[in-house]
């Protein structure tokens, strides 16, 4: 039996990444998930990962979401760039804001940043990944 699972994994060495743009930053982790997963719809409705989408949201219209720590950008890069050249059925990906805001003094900068990166896949293959290693986003 499968159980889908998002793993979102948050940088943390970002001190401006509070919980508030955290969230934020998760929600668009989501929401490029979907665009991905209706794209892969529009080509074949039978694709695992599609199947593997829908059942994750039959529960309650979401499934489990779990927010991992996982250092800062490159180690995000790093791993997602590691999932994604293994086999199997799983997605994995990095949400970058071309606007993250980062203040200097009396200064906001808007700069393009790595916020955090994803993976969606059976809870299964987590240990695989390596995100069994990873401690949840304080």
């Amino acid at each position: 039996m499968t159980e889908p699972i998002l793993y979102i994994l948050m940088r943390s060495d970002l001190d401006s990444l509070n919980p508030g743009k955290g969230m934020a930053q998760a929600s668009h982790a989501t929401s490029i998930l979907h665009e991905e997963i209706k794209s892969l719809e529009n080509f074949k409705k039978d694709h695992p990962l599609v199947e593997l989408f829908n059942q994750w949201k039959e529960d309650r219209h979401f499934g489990t979401c779990i927010v991992l720590d996982s250092g800062t950008d490159l180690d995000i890069l790093e791993r997602v760039e590691f999932i994604k050249n293994l086999e199997g059925d799983h997605y994995a990906d990095i949400c970058e804001d071309p606007t993250y805001p980062i203040s200097d003094g009396q200064h906001t900068w808007l700069v393009p940043a790595i916020t955090c990166g994803f993976v969606f896949t059976d809870k299964a293959h987590s240990k695989l990944f390596g995100l069994d290693k990873l401690d949840l986003y304080p």
